[in-house]
């Protein structure tokens, strides 16, 4: 799940294609027709029965709740402006960056905490997005591995507890559902796979976001994302940041609404390109990620405990 995009000289001024085929850009008088569109989206999707596995077709249909409690500052997310601002130190030595920032010098670390902090993003941020945009400088590396940012089977242990901590969370809501693998076991051999993300809601599932604007929406699915949703990564290129849109359609096309998650946050600009789209997006506030922090502090953490990878 940690992968990377190019990015633009001016991301401000990026522009994505909706699905009408009409130029989105993402601002704030973007929210209101966002809102719309996700609520017209869920009221016309149509999303088949559960299996009878999951749900049986004579059992009683309930409505299951996902409170989802936002950060009260920062749920917007990061702005272009400061990933900008922060991708110089980020990037010290350009297309030849390598390693991780727990090998980097004390003050290299220290002026990219302060960095942070004067742009109002976390340290966590910031270093996804450093190791995102050091696989787009260099496409031909296609994992992290040949960048020195760990061993591929360390990342894929960590982005899985990610994951845990995702369905944990579902399970402590009373929410069903099923697993990618679950979805694979139901396509008879006949048949072809659907899209199968991480959480496919058996049953009616309302979200209620609350934050400074609460909002509630059904949802069909959940897509976990262990890394920053950076603004700074353009759509359509062959990795996981950049494959966010296309992911994005693809799902709703099949099941309906849904939701991805970050697990370090996103950018205010992702945020509202994806809901233009009709995908919600939030972060990983109420989860407890401390196994996942537990797995990273193994391979990318220093000995003071902090997590540098």
């Amino acid at each position: 799940m940690d992968s990377i995009n190019k990015r633009k000289s001016k991301s401000s001024g990026r522009k994505i294609k909706s699905a009408s085929g009409r130029n989105n850009v993402g601002g704030p008088d973007q929210q209101h027709g966002s809102r719309t569109k996700l609520l017209k989206r869920d009221r016309n999707s149509q999303t088949p029965p559960p299996s009878d596995s999951a749900s049986p077709q004579n059992a009683k249909q309930e409505t299951h709740r996902i409170v989802w409690q936002g950060p009260s500052s920062d749920h917007r997310g990061v702005t272009t402006e400061a990933e900008e601002a922060v991708l110089p130190l980020l990037l010290q030595f350009g297309k030849k960056e390598r390693g991780m920032m727990k090998n980097q010098s004390y003050g290299r670390v220290r002026a990219i905490r302060n960095a942070c902090k004067q742009h109002g993003m976390r340290m966590d941020q910031a270093l996804s997005l450093r190791r995102t945009h050091m696989m787009y400088l260099n496409p031909q590396i296609k994992n992290p591995t040949g960048l020195r940012l760990g061993l591929q089977n360390d990342i894929k242990r960590t982005a899985d507890l990610f994951e845990e901590s995702v369905a944990d969370y579902l399970r402590q809501q009373g929410v069903p559902f099923l697993t990618e693998n679950d979805q694979r076991s139901l396509v008879k051999p006949d048949e072809q796979t659907p899209p199968t993300p991480d959480f496919l809601l058996c049953q009616k599932t309302v979200l209620h976001i609350h934050d400074d604007i609460k909002k509630s929406l059904e949802i069909k699915w959940i897509e976990a994302k262990m890394f920053y949703g950076a603004a700074t990564i353009p759509h359509g290129t062959t990795n996981a940041v950049g494959g966010l849109l296309r992911t994005a359609k693809r799902y709703l096309a099949a099941h309906g609404v849904g939701a991805f998650v970050f697990s370090f946050g996103y950018s205010s600009r992702l945020k509202e390109e994806l809901e233009s789209e009709g995908v919600l997006v939030l972060d990983a506030n109420p989860l407890d990620v401390r196994k996942m922090e537990a797995e990273q502090r193994k391979w990318c953490g220093k000995e003071n405990g902090h997590i540098l990878p």
